[in-house]
């Protein structure tokens, strides 16, 4: 089954498109949040982060996503 989730991933700063978009801070880093499908059929495991889930997955990946780990519990078993 696959389900709509948030990912969240951080990239470096030094690309000229976050100052020409109006990203640009004094951090080195800026969170992205784009909207996926995960497929829950590959899900090996989770953990907390924070508010977020670390999402395990079969072939060694692994996701942040923008969801409780209980919420993502409930989908997930």
């Amino acid at each position: 089954m696959k389900i709509f989730v948030p990912f969240v991933f951080t990239e470096n700063q030094v690309d000229p498109i976050y100052k020409q978009i109006g990203l640009e801070t004094n951090e080195s880093e800026i969170e992205v949040v784009v909207d996926g499908y995960l497929d829950l059929d590959k899900v090996v495991g989770c953990s907390e982060f924070y508010d977020m889930t670390h999402v395990y997955m079969l072939g060694n990946q692994n996701f942040l996503i923008d969801l409780p780990l209980e919420e993502f519990r409930k989908l997930w078993i």
